[in-house]
């Protein structure tokens, strides 16, 4: 796995070579996610804050929803070692089998975080994430978005550049964010940037947003980022002014956020998080991590 120093914002290797503009279809290994409405955008807390004040459900109720909301996603999105094998320095083909953009190969033969064939659950290093200064507020101590303040701690690394990031978010996206708002679970979203040059200008807009704005609005403006989305990764997609206008299709009024965006005052902390990522050892996106584990998929679907 390389950790790319940044270059022209972007943290990671640049992506690009055969297999970037592949479409991502339907992969004989996954659970095909096509024709899904989503569901609306998650409702408010009832303090009208991102935290959570609903008690938690008995024990047994989290476990199912825990187990429904992260076993429809980590069943197809974490990548094997040695996924997305380098064409030429700094590029990376997607691993289709897997469903998860591979950021390259460590330079010593290494791959993904953890390898379901050894048996034994791997783990993210370290298992938590350490605390990035210089994001929005509230967003220091887990380095990312948080929705929710108790419960598992459920991490979603994701490229808003990634096809698969797009299929996550049709399949689950808001039901994970239902789960975090009814104090199920607490839900991370580190918004990485290794694709292309619009990964870190959308993963900053995210973060604008997020700042500036209510948790509904942050959530209509994820899930337009991945509306919208161009599966062939084209560059340019989210160039600022789109960007800009899908924040008002969002329903964005503070003045804060079009400069927000403009300035890309979050990219330097889109790129330590995307550094962080590739140093506990993600190699691919999405990946998803419940208390610092990767599951098993295939034990996840029996």
């Amino acid at each position: 796995m390389t950790n790319a120093t940044p270059d022209g914002g972007v943290a990671g290797p640049d992506e690009g070579g055969a297999g970037a503009a592949d479409d991502p279809g339907v992969n004989p290994e996954q659970n095909p996610v096509e024709s899904v409405e989503l569901p609306p955008a998650v409702a408010p807390t009832p303090s009208g804050g991102r935290g959570v004040t609903m008690p938690v459900a008995v024990p047994v109720t989290v476990a199912l929803v825990l187990g429904l909301a992260v076993g429809l996603i980590l069943g197809w999105v974490i990548p094997r070692p040695g996924a997305g094998s380098t064409t030429t320095a700094g590029t990376a083909e997607p691993d289709t089998s897997t469903g998860s953009e591979s950021a390259g190969d460590d330079a010593d033969g290494g791959g993904s975080a953890g390898d379901p064939a050894q048996g034994a659950p791997q783990t993210l290093d370290p298992v938590a994430p350490q605390p990035v200064p210089g994001g929005p507020d509230g967003t220091e101590q887990y380095a990312g978005l948080v929705i929710g303040d108790q419960g598992p701690l459920v991490e979603v690394f994701e490229d808003y550049v990634c096809p698969f990031c797009a299929r996550l978010e049709q399949a689950s996206g808001a039901r994970l964010r239902e789960s975090a708002l009814a104090g199920e679970v607490r839900l991370v979203l580190h918004p990485i940037a290794f694709l292309t040059e619009d990964s870190p200008r959308a993963s900053n807009a995210s973060a604008c947003v997020y700042q500036h704005q209510d948790t509904d609005t942050w959530a209509a403006f994820h899930e337009l980022l991945y509306q919208t989305q161009d599966p062939a990764e084209t560059v340019g997609q989210f160039a600022t002014p789109v960007l800009l206008e899908l924040a008002a299709q969002a329903g964005a009024t503070s003045d804060a956020v079009g400069p927000c965006i403009e300035s890309g005052t979050y990219e330097p902390w889109v790129t330590a998080l995307t550094q962080q990522a590739f140093a506990r050892g993600v190699s691919g996106t999405p990946t998803v991590a419940v208390d610092g584990t990767l599951a098993n998929p295939a034990e996840l679907v029996q």
